[in-house]
């Protein structure tokens, strides 16, 4: 069985690098979780009650790996076992990562249902995210019951590697299905066509960092499984989750609450030139119920 390197360079510091990025995150967490409460206060409950289950689970996230850390550098300086067996609460930010990213991989597949306005995909999603929760909970488990960070690989590498990968599959699925109805879409004078395209895009983007940042962790993991590299990158990953959804969230706003798009119309005589009295809404309540294809209609205020 191979032990851990226990170079400080590739153990202790992408512990302490992800850490601190991670704590920077979060504080992007609480500023979007602000916002979103702040210019939605009349969304879906079901949508309210996720962000505050999200903020709570990486409240808890974090107080674990600051814990972790503090444990390691400072109660356990200097000895090496610290490193091979971290602390409990090392295995329980596992547990709240292990709720977190299903939760927003999930949701991520429900734009894709409500883009497409098929079933297959979202499903598929949904289904890989559920196997992805499973086996959080089994890492979480057999976490507990091993002794040694390099014993659990050794046992259970597969099961980790399975993990990430199953959660990279999923990012990278529902990234390359929006983009796919994106590109797809075909211009039409829609009063919505530009809100919704923003959402699209918005969600596209996220994939892509979440896609990206589980990718790095799974070839870190694969490459080097006895450091602290593929760790370092792991205490990031639900923070990177958490802001794509919200930043999902946030960019239905264009760019106000409650935005209209003015008319201009030239009366006969050129020396005169007016604006339309009608307007068209463009109705965030009703993105915010996923109607993402209503035909606005123009209202006279």
């Amino acid at each position: 069985m191979e032990t851990l390197r226990l170079n400080l360079n590739t153990t202790l510091g992408p512990l302490i690098i992800g850490t601190l990025i991670s704590c920077s995150l979060f504080g992007v967490v609480i500023v979007q979780t602000y916002i979103y409460y702040t210019r939605f206060p009349d969304d879906k409950p079901l949508f309210k009650n996720l962000v505050a289950t999200i903020w709570f689970c990486e409240l808890g996230h974090c107080i674990c790996i600051c814990h972790t850390l503090y444990i390691v550098t400072v109660n356990e300086y200097g000895n090496e076992q610290a490193l091979i067996s971290p602390p409990k609460s090392w295995i329980i930010a596992v547990a709240f990562s292990g709720i977190i990213e299903p939760i927003v991989q999930a949701f991520f597949a429900d734009r894709v249902r409500i883009v497409s306005k098929e079933f297959f995909i979202p499903i598929l999603c949904w289904c890989l995210s559920g196997v992805r929760c499973i086996m959080s909970c089994a890492a979480v488990v057999t976490s507990f019951k091993s002794s040694s960070l390099p014993k659990l690989l050794h046992d259970w590498g597969w099961l980790i590697t399975s993990l990430l990968s199953v959660g990279t599959a999923v990012d990278f699925i529902v990234t390359i299905t929006l983009f796919y109805y994106l590109w797809k879409r075909t211009p039409n004078t829609q009063r919505s066509t530009l809100m919704i395209d923003k959402v699209i895009a918005w969600t596209i983007q996220s994939g892509l960092v979440t896609t990206c940042t589980g990718l790095a962790m799974l070839l870190s993991f694969l490459v080097a499984p006895y450091t602290y590299i593929w760790l370092g990158i792991f205490v990031c990953l639900s923070r990177i989750f958490s802001t794509s959804m919200l930043a999902s969230l946030n960019g239905r706003t264009f760019p106000n609450e409650t935005s209209t798009i003015a008319l201009q119309e030239v009366v006969t005589d050129s020396r005169y030139l007016k604006s339309s009295p009608y307007k068209f809404p463009m109705d965030n309540a009703a993105l915010n119920r996923g109607l993402l294809e209503q035909d606005f209609k123009p209202v006279l205020i």
